[in-house]
């Protein structure tokens, strides 16, 4: 759901105040798989600023997966570039996707130069077990299946929960010749706990 689109600075935004929002795709309800394939988000800013919706995940490509619709589903050669992706309260935030179920394979995926962040605070109060998740390629997935993805140049950031340069949470993953590299993790709530991941899983 793409509430408002507007420019600002010679830049795009997306912004929702209702629900899931995506650079590409806010929200995908299906019984059967899908695909996104060559695709390029560059030079826009996706917000979310949701306070009550239960679900309002956020993506720099696709918001949210829903039941079903994401098994053996595939997100291949998209790349996010120089966007910032932010959400809070009820948001799982990904610089790819927010939230999927179901497996998905996500393969020659990039994220460059890009903010990923998540404002949730231990005020908000919200009222799911999964939330506030944020990863420089997916907040959460049920599975998922990672092969040449690539997150650099990127900040990664979180209000409360946790975060990620690749992925913040998943029930399995599978990774082969991904690339971290010039990633910084910041706990913004905390404002402590900060780093940077050079290389993981790099030929």
């Amino acid at each position: 759901d793409k509430d408002d689109l507007q420019q600002r600075d010679n830049r795009t935004i997306v912004r929702s105040e209702t629900g899931c929002v995506g650079g590409l795709v806010g929200s995908l309800y299906a019984s059967n798989s899908y695909s996104i394939k060559n695709s390029k988000v560059k030079d826009i800013d996706v917000y979310n600023n949701v306070h009550t919706a239960y679900y309002a995940e956020l993506g720099g490509i696709l918001g949210y997966g829903g039941y079903g619709s994401s098994s053996n589903s595939l997100i291949e050669e998209v790349q996010l570039e120089d966007c910032n992706v932010i959400g809070n309260v009820t948001n799982n935030v990904g610089g790819i996707i927010g939230i999927t179920q179901g497996t998905i394979s996500l393969k020659k995926c990039d994220v460059d130069n890009s903010n990923i962040t998540s404002t949730t605070t231990i005020d908000d109060k919200p009222t799911r077990s999964i939330y506030g998740l944020v990863g420089g390629l997916a907040g959460y997935t049920e599975g998922v299946n990672l092969e040449e993805c690539n997150v650099t140049n990127s900040t990664v950031s979180c209000g409360y929960v946790g975060a990620a340069g690749g992925i913040a949470l998943a029930d399995r993953v599978d990774a082969k010749d991904c690339k971290i590299k010039d990633v910084t993790v910041l706990d913004i709530w905390k404002n402590e706990d900060e780093y940077t991941i050079e290389l993981v899983n790099e030929k």
